[in-house]
């Protein structure tokens, strides 16, 4: 099976819904989206995962700091897709709040 087509296979099967946040930053790069199940990052130059990779995930949002491990699901160029360990409640909520504040629409309202 060609890569894009086992790529999009695995982008289709993540069972949350996601949004999009570029204006949040990891210590790996930028955040294209998000969910309560992983991310997708444009990774910063010289940055080197591989997959099944478990990283020490930190996403930056106006001084508040998320640090997670996640796994380097699939690699395409310079995105990747991670997949957070499981979250609890209080994590989850506070990613979200994370991912709206950062949302353009958002900042558009405030």
């Amino acid at each position: 099976m060609p890569r894009d087509e086992n790529h999009a296979s695995e982008r289709d099967a993540r069972g949350a819904g996601r949004l999009r946040c570029e204006q949040l930053m990891s210590n790996f790069g930028a955040v294209i989206d998000a969910s309560s199940t992983g991310v997708r990052l444009e990774l910063s130059p010289g940055v080197e995962v591989e997959a099944d990779e478990i990283l020490p995930l930190r996403i930056d949002s106006d001084g508040v700091s998320l640090e997670r491990e996640a796994r380097v699901i699939w690699i395409d160029g310079t995105e990747v897709g991670l997949e957070f360990e499981p979250l609890d409640q209080s994590t989850r909520r506070l990613l979200w709040e994370m991912i709206c504040e950062m949302r353009p629409e958002s900042r558009d309202a405030a």
